[in-house]
C-alpha cells in the first residue's frame, strides 16, 4: 500500500514537471532595456520612461505567471489527494 502511494506521488511530480515544461505557464521574458540604459545618467527621459513602462508590464506578467504556477500546483495536489484517498474517479 505504501509503495503504491509513493509511486503515485512520484508520478505526480513527473507529470507536474512535464506539464509545466509543456508551456502552460510561460515565464515572461525579462526586459532588456535595463541593460541598455546609460548608468551615467545621460540617457534621455524617453528611454527611462519607456523602460519603466516595460518593467511595469514585466511585473504584471510575473504576477500572472506566479498565479498560473500556483493554480497548477493546487490542481496537482487535488489530483494527488484524490488518488491517495481513492475517492472514485480522479480527473
Amino acid at each position: 500500500m505504501r509503495v503504491l502511494q509513493y509511486l503515485i506521488a512520484i508520478s505526480i511530480v513527473v507529470l507536474t514537471s512535464t506539464h509545466l515544461e509543456a508551456g502552460l505557464c510561460s515565464a515572461p521574458v525579462e526586459p532588456s532595456c535595463v541593460e541598455m540604459l546609460d548608468s551615467s545618467g545621460t540617457s534621455d527621459t524617453f528611454a527611462f520612461d519607456q523602460c519603466r513602462s516595460e518593467l511595469e508590464s514585466y511585473q504584471s506578467d510575473l504576477k500572472q505567471y506566479f498565479q498560473c504556477l500556483s493554480d497548477e500546483l493546487n490542481e496537482m495536489i487535488k489530483k494527488f489527494n484524490c488518488k491517495v484517498k481513492r475517492d472514485g474517479f480522479c480527473y
